[in-house]
């Protein structure tokens, strides 16, 4: 199932993680706070290298987020269709 990871670096930078894998991977999903590297570097570099999780896109630079359907940090699932 696709997830939506949602990362706030700055107030001003924010950054969306799209990955696909199984509910019981998120678990093992480190905090991307405490990553000190470039977001992509997190994304392709940490989180690609979890058994049974694939990175599927990094978008950078968000302008806007839709608050209602997640929370900063949040990992959520996607809708169907997206």
């Amino acid at each position: 199932m696709p997830y939506k990871i949602f990362v706030e670096e700055t107030v001003r930078l924010k950054h969306l993680i799209t990955v696909e894998c199984d509910e019981d991977i998120i678990e093992y999903i480190p905090d991307p706070d405490d990553f000190t590297e470039d977001i992509s570097d997190y994304a392709y570099n940490m989180l690609d290298d979890i058994d049974g999780l694939t990175v599927l896109s990094v978008e950078e630079e968000i302008d806007r987020y839709d608050c209602d359907c997640f929370e900063l940090d949040d990992i959520i699932p996607c809708e169907e269709g997206n």
